[in-house]
């Protein structure tokens, strides 16, 4: 999510040099970044429940299908992709412009 919000660092800033507020580009990193997270957490629960019916032999005390594993763990997962993606995502309000070239034939007009 940070190497996401790195790369769009000029796109954010311009985003913001052209009026949109902090809280609308927070949003829309956090929309790319839980909408990744809901994704492979989908993906993952279709190959747990594809892989189940072979790991059923290997557990002892557990059904291969316990319904507790199969909620509180992809819970588990997107709470942890929506605080990186609110840490992450908190960066973004602290752009500024800095429209110093470094060298004449670069031009870095934002920063973090």
């Amino acid at each position: 999510m940070s190497y996401s919000v790195r790369r769009r660092t000029r796109e954010i800033g311009i985003r913001m040099a052209l009026g949109a507020r902090s809280g609308g580009v927070l949003g829309l990193v956090a929309r790319q970044g839980l909408a990744l997270a809901g994704i492979g957490v989908a993906i993952g629960l279709a190959l747990a429940l594809m892989v189940s019916r072979f790991a059923a032999s290997l557990l002892y005390g557990v059904s291969a299908t316990d319904p507790l594993t199969f909620i509180v763990v992809p819970a588990l997962l997107l709470a942890v992709a929506a605080l990186a993606v609110l840490l992450v995502g908190s960066q973004v309000g602290n752009l500024q412009a800095d429209c110093r070239p470094a060298f004449p034939s670069t031009f870095n007009c934002f920063s973090v």
